[in-house]
């Protein structure tokens, strides 16, 4: 049986998409901690916070069964993936450009040159992503590297980036439109964004439940 925090995570089939308006996604986000794993799903617009593996899997099995099927699966997939980083690219948006065929990730220390580390630039970016378009990421920075268990100390990794995971069978090429000119709209306001820091911090995934407050 899966656990509810981890369904809750999951992109829905069959779920209308509706955008909540941004004082809400405002309000949504503070109440959350500034933590996108803290937003409810029905204030989320496009979600790119987790791989929908399991569901997934079972439709990808069906295409292979029905011999009448002519869609190739694999390619549609990185064909998804590739289409958001050349759009992001062309606008000359920071990402590292390894996302396989399952992400693209933006690169949050080139994006937010002016937050420092220590106001945790990832977890900024993909707050900031989500107040502006609606569209919820994933930090993969310092905050999910956590903590050195004998120093006490922040482990600083070498990358500091957004994770945005491309579900199967979730998304067209419109909704990565909307999310490319999200990302390009936001890039255009990045001095705005304001740096992060702990409200509280759980001694164990703290990137599940932990919260922050913005630095004014």
């Amino acid at each position: 049986m899966k656990s509810a925090m981890l369904d809750s995570y999951e992109p829905k089939h069959g779920e209308a998409l509706r955008i909540i308006p941004k004082a809400q996604r405002e309000q949504a986000i503070k109440r959350a901690g500034y933590n996108t794993f803290l937003l409810k799903p029905r204030e989320v617009y496009i979600d790119l916070l987790i791989y929908n593996k399991v569901n997934n899997n079972k439709f990808k099995q069906d295409i292979l069964n029905d011999k009448s099927s002519n869609c190739n699966y694999d390619k549609y997939r990185l064909e998804q993936v590739e289409y958001l980083i050349e759009r992001l690219e062309k606008a000359s948006i920071p990402i590292i450009n390894s996302g396989g065929g399952q992400a693209v990730f933006l690169d949050a220390k080139r994006f937010l040159p002016s937050i420092p580390e220590s106001q945790f630039p990832a977890q900024s970016l993909s707050a900031a992503l989500y107040v502006d378009s609606g569209v919820r990421g994933m930090e993969r920075g310092i905050v999910f590297a956590g903590r050195d268990s004998k120093t006490g100390k922040d482990r600083i990794p070498k990358l500091e980036l957004v994770k945005l995971t491309i579900p199967q069978r979730i998304y067209t090429y419109a909704h990565l439109d909307y999310v490319a000119e999200a990302i390009i709209s936001l890039y255009k306001k990045r001095n705005e964004i304001k740096g992060l820091k702990w409200e509280y911090e759980p001694k164990i995934l703290r990137f599940f439940t932990g919260r922050f407050a913005l630095i004014e």
